[in-house]
């Protein structure tokens, strides 16, 4: 039987080296965590904006209410008037006109607020086509809010 030789050889980096790999992979796996920590807080915001958005929508909905009350006691003044002879007959028309426009005006804003349910059926699934549950809080806006939020801002 002959005998033979096998030679194996195996690099082992320097200690240096292995440090230099080890934090860059420990500075890999921050930066994953801080992307992760951007996207959920974009997430929020943009969730919480689109919530924003639907509930300033539907509150235009309730003034769009009163508005149709406030044309209503308009033609009824008006139609007053004019059976006591003190209106013209084109007045008639004006609150005719003034309900087109309301109706109009409200068309384009379901359109608008079907559009704002999908925007936040993005972030929200489902429960984007349930009411809106809570109120807004009034936050007191004061100058100095302003200012800090000026000197925040690059120029």
């Amino acid at each position: 039987m002959t005998m033979r030789k096998v030679g194996l050889m195996q690099d082992v980096p320097n200690g240096g080296k292995r440090e230099a790999r080890a934090a860059a992979a420990m500075a890999d796996t921050e930066r994953a965590r801080a992307e992760r920590r951007v996207s959920i807080l974009t997430v929020r915001r943009d969730a919480a904006l689109a919530w924003l958005a639907r509930y300033y929508l539907e509150r235009r909905g309730v003034l769009f209410d009163e508005l149709d009350r406030e044309n209503q006691l308009f033609a009824q003044s008006v139609q007053a008037q004019f059976a006591g002879a003190r209106g013209m007959p084109a007045d008639v028309v004006a609150p005719k006109q003034e309900a087109a426009e309301i109706a109009d005006r409200r068309d384009e804003l379901a359109s608008e607020i079907a559009k704002s349910k999908a925007t936040l059926r993005r972030w929200t699934g489902a429960a984007a086509d349930e009411p809106l549950a809570g109120i807004l809080q009034h936050w007191p806006w004061t100058s100095s809010i302003f200012a800090v939020t000026s000197m925040n801002t690059p120029s």
